[in-house]
């Protein structure tokens, strides 16, 4: 009876601890951010006056997840991930690779800052 006790509670206890550790964000949860912070920054530019043209000229049609690495730096928590765009212009599709810094929000992930 001791040992299926101790099973258990080492069952738990490992459990617990997967369940503290945050995953890193998934591609489409990487996706779903950049989405989020290309339509703010088009948002911001409609108020800028002159950039209210070019709002719409950028849109972001895919991400892909090349790799993702948990910061050290407590100050700037989050996973840093290499990212490639698929970035709608209105002559061509852009396909740049990015490292950008995400983290967890109450809302899902989101882009930190921009380089």
């Amino acid at each position: 009876m001791k040992k299926q006790q101790a099973c258990l509670l080492a069952g738990l206890s490992l459990l617990t601890a997967c369940a503290i550790l945050e995953a890193e964000p998934s591609e489409r949860e990487l996706e779903a951010a950049l989405t989020t912070k290309f339509r703010d920054v088009r948002a911001l530019a409609t108020l800028v006056p002159g950039l209210e043209s070019f709002a719409g000229l950028l849109d972001v049609q895919g991400a892909r997840k090349q790799g993702c690495q948990a910061t050290d730096d407590v100050r700037r928590s989050g996973y840093l991930c290499t990212v490639t765009l698929d970035v709608k212009t209105p002559f061509t599709v852009l396909h740049p690779t990015l490292d950008l810094r995400f983290i967890k929000t109450a809302s899902g992930w989101a882009v930190a800052d921009l380089p």
